[in-house]
């Protein structure tokens, strides 16, 4: 009843229909709910999708209420556009709901994502004042939540904390930590604390080679991209296609054709089907009417010709449809 209660109420605020439908279902859940952090644990994953609605300008005509035997009646009237989304958490604490480290969590990961940078940082330090410790799952959040906008000295305040708190960072976190110098552009920063990973006993895994491969081709440094795609290839880790649809941007932002051509017929070798991204970049690439030729025998495209015309088709399509369709000028 809870998770089918839980997954309608998502699915009617995600695709932005009226609050009352989505009050109804949410009555439900209430009914059978006895546990604050269980409601909590909703009410935060609620406030985390208004926020996403947020983004695209969604807006809500109707009030909504909570059910007057579980809270008093704490009401959320007229989100229109949610303009101040932390109004719903102080309908909360008015309502006498002790927030709980997920409802945070979920709210400054909300924020992160926003970029709205100074509200996450209001809500962290709210929590800290309230004497509530993060998880070390929720750590991840926090982490991630400010890794996301680039606030390197914030992401490693919750770094730290986490040790003060007797929880170790795994390769997950230091990734994470990884990712924020690199969405500050602070390359150095990153350079340096890749090394600290190392130092402290972590072994980078795909994710932690293709976060700073990325930071490498965002800067447009090819040469150290390249020193760090072969470090982790040496390490006995196989690029998958994220790794390789990543080298081939960096190459199709610098109109590379020779070297987007090696890393296409490497991505085959290693048996990693090239996505449409990388086939559009190869494609893009292809300048010359000969490199066209080759980009297009790479990606699996014939050429018809037929009373002068030409058509190119995928190795999917059906060869005889084509001629047909160029024989009759469409």
């Amino acid at each position: 009843m809870i998770h089918e209660s839980d997954y309608w109420w998502m699915h009617c605020i995600q695709q932005g229909h009226k609050l009352h439908l989505a009050s109804m279902i949410f009555n439900d859940i209430v009914s059978v709910i006895k546990s604050k952090a269980r409601l909590n644990l909703v009410y935060g994953m609620y406030l985390s999708h208004l926020f996403e609605l947020f983004d695209v300008g969604i807006s809500h005509d109707d009030t909504f209420s909570f059910d007057d035997s579980t809270i008093s009646r704490a009401t959320m009237a007229n989100i229109n556009y949610i303009e101040e989304p932390e109004e719903s958490i102080r309908c909360m604490q008015r309502a006498g709901l002790l927030l709980d480290v997920v409802s945070y969590a979920l709210l400054i990961n909300a924020y992160g994502k926003a970029r709205r940078e100074e509200e996450a940082l209001a809500v962290f330090e709210e929590m800290l004042d309230a004497g509530i410790r993060p998880t070390h799952k929720s750590y991840n959040i926090l982490l991630d939540a400010f890794a996301i906008s680039g606030m390197v000295e914030q992401a490693r305040a919750v770094f730290k904390s986490m040790r003060r708190d007797r929880y170790t960072p795994d390769i997950c976190s230091y990734t994470t930590m990884l990712s924020a110098y690199i969405n500050a552009s602070d390359m150095e920063g990153a350079e340096n604390f890749f090394t600290r990973l190392k130092q402290d006993g972590l072994r980078p895994n795909i994710v932690t080679y293709g976060t700073l491969m990325k930071g490498y081709a965002k800067v447009n440094n090819l040469e150290k991209m390249m020193e760090t795609y072969e470090e982790m290839r040496l390490s006995g880790i196989k690029a998958n296609q994220t790794i390789f649809t990543t080298l081939m941007d960096a190459y199709g932002k610098n109109r590379d054709f020779g070297s987007g051509v090696v890393r296409y017929k490497e991505m085959e070798s290693y048996g990693v089907p090239p996505d449409q991204k990388a086939k559009n970049i190869l494609l893009s690439l292809a300048k010359t009417v000969d490199e066209q030729k080759e980009a297009n025998q790479l990606v699996g495209r014939m050429e018809t010709k037929v009373n002068g015309f030409s058509r190119f088709l995928d190795e999917e399509d059906d060869i005889e449809e084509a001629v047909l369709h160029e024989k009759r000028g469409q």
